[in-house]
C-alpha cells in the first residue's frame, strides 16, 4: 500500500478538485446509499467522507443522528465542513480509519471508497467491526484488484511498473470475512485518452503510490501517454459490502 504520508498530502492538494472529477464516485456514493434503506441508528460514523458525496445521502437518510463524519485528510475534512456546518448534530474530525481506538461505538459505520486504501486492511476492518454496538451495521463500498487492469496492461506494453497500490481481491475479502455479505458491480469508465485519465486522477488526489513504486522518467510517460493517444476504457471493479454485529 502507498505510505500514509502520501495519501494524505496527495487527497490535500485535491480537495479543491475532487468534487468536479468525482463521478465515478458519486456514482458509487449513491448506489451505497441504497443499503441504507430500513437502518436505525442513532450514533452514525462515517470513515473517509471526503468532500460529502456520500454524506449527503448520510444526513438526508439519519436527520436526527448524531454523525461524526472523518477523514485522513484535513483538506478533505474542511471541504465536507464548508458543505455540511450548518446541519447539526453533525460534528467533524481528522482521524485515520485504521486508528479508531479513541472513538466510541456506533450503531451505524458507513465508508464509501476509502478501505482500499488501508495498509493493514484485515486488522484494521476488524477494529472497525469492534466499534460496533450490539446489532450495529458496518456498510461499505471499495475497490478490488480487478479494478484498472487495463491501465495495468498499457503499462506492462512498455515493461513499466504500475504505481496504483495492491488493492484486496474479492476471493481474500470472501476468505478473510466470511461473515459479511457482498455484491460486486463493475462499472467502466471511458477516457478521452491515458492524459485524460491520469488528469483525473491528480484531480480526485488519488495518485500515491505503492512504497516500491519507481516513478516513470518524463520521457517514459510522455511515451506512454503519446502511445495511447486515443479513447481507452477503464473498469472499476467495486464491492459493496455490509456486515451487523
Amino acid at each position: 500500500m502507498a505510505a500514509k504520508e502520501q495519501i494524505i498530502t496527495r487527497f490535500n492538494r485535491g480537495a479543491k478538485t475532487y468534487h468536479q472529477a468525482a463521478h465515478l464516485q458519486a456514482q458509487i456514493a449513491k448506489n451505497l446509499s441504497h443499503h441504507l434503506i430500513g437502518v436505525q441508528a442513532d450514533d452514525i460514523l462515517e470513515i473517509g467522507c471526503g468532500t460529502g458525496l456520500f454524506t449527503q445521502y448520510l444526513l438526508k437518510t439519519f436527520p436526527q443522528s448524531n454523525v461524526l463524519l472523518t477523514d485522513i485528510s484535513p483538506s478533505m475534512i474542511e471541504e465536507c465542513r464548508q458543505q455540511f456546518r450548518e446541519l447539526s448534530p453533525t460534528a467533524f474530525a481528522c482521524v485515520d480509519g485504521e486508528t479508531l481506538h479513541e472513538l466510541p461505538s456506533f450503531d451505524l459505520i458507513v465508508s464509501s471508497m476509502t478501505l482500499h486504501w488501508f495498509n493493514a486492511f484485515q486488522s484494521s476492518v476488524q477494529r472497525i467491526q469492534q466499534k460496533l454496538k450490539k446489532n450495529g451495521r458496518f456498510i461499505f463500498a471499495m475497490l478490488t484488484d480487478y479494478s484498472l487492469h487495463e491501465w495495468q496492461n498499457m503499462c506492462d506494453y512498455f515493461n513499466y511498473p504500475i504505481a496504483t497500490p495492491a488493492f484486496p481481491s474479492l476471493i481474500q475479502l470472501k476468505n478473510q470475512f466470511p461473515e459479511f455479505t457482498f455484491r460486486v458491480e463493475e462499472i467502466k469508465e471511458i477516457y478521452s485518452n491515458a492524459h485524460t485519465f491520469l488528469k483525473t486522477l491528480k484531480f480526485l488526489g488519488a495518485t500515491a503510490a505503492r512504497p516500491e513504486y519507481t516513478p516513470l522518467a518524463s520521457n517514459q510517460l510522455r511515451h506512454l501517454i503519446h502511445h495511447f493517444d486515443h479513447e481507452i476504457s477503464i473498469t472499476y471493479e467495486v464491492v459493496y459490502g455490509e456486515y451487523q454485529a
